[in-house]
């Protein structure tokens, strides 16, 4: 029994440093990517902006709306919400899925949290435009937690989806024995 709290401890230590050393690069991020995932986030909002019809006018990453504008500035592109999925997606990954499902989980799990921010933008800049620009500031940061809940239950229902039918091989037989409870 003492063998197997030592497993677990180490393994809750291992997963630990991993959630570590991946968060401890985030500020360091190289300028490209940051600019890359804004670009992303300003097309989606740009997208979302043109399937419902609202009239607003882009210059590179500032929306002009009808009573005010809104910049999808680096610290908006995303980039840290998609790295946090990635610290989870990646090892869930591993642990529960092979081939094609890894791959499709991993970045499927990415390409959801850069569609919810952009959806997250232009929610935002439709309320404050339309309603108050007062939501702005009041649903700016609480916001994003909760799209990001949002998020979740979508990589959840990704989860669930490429589970259903997941039979174990040969190749992940003993595998899939130990992580079944995991998984």
């Amino acid at each position: 029994m003492n063998l197997v709290k030592g497993i677990a401890g180490l393994a809750a230590l291992l997963l630990a440093r991993f959630a570590w050393h991946s968060f401890s690069f985030l500020p360091s991020l190289p300028e490209r990517v940051t600019y890359g995932f804004q670009l992303a986030s300003t097309a989606i909002a740009s997208l979302l902006f043109h399937v419902t019809r609202v009239p607003v006018e882009q210059s590179g990453f500032v929306f002009r709306l009808s009573r005010m504008s809104v910049e999808v500035t680096p610290e908006c592109s995303g980039v840290h919400s998609v790295v946090a999925m990635l610290i989870l997606a990646v090892p869930l990954g591993f642990l529960c899925f092979t081939g094609w499902k890894r791959v499709a989980f991993i970045a499927g799990s990415a390409a959801i949290m850069l569609i919810k921010n952009g959806v997250r933008i232009a929610a935002l800049a439709l309320l404050a435009n339309y309603q108050d620009a007062r939501w702005l500031s009041t649903l700016h940061h609480p916001g994003g937690l909760a799209f990001f809940a949002l998020g979740m239950v979508m990589v959840g229902i990704l989860y669930v989806g490429l589970r259903k039918g997941h039979g174990a091989t040969e190749k992940d037989s003993v595998t899939s024995e130990r992580v079944k409870s995991a998984c």
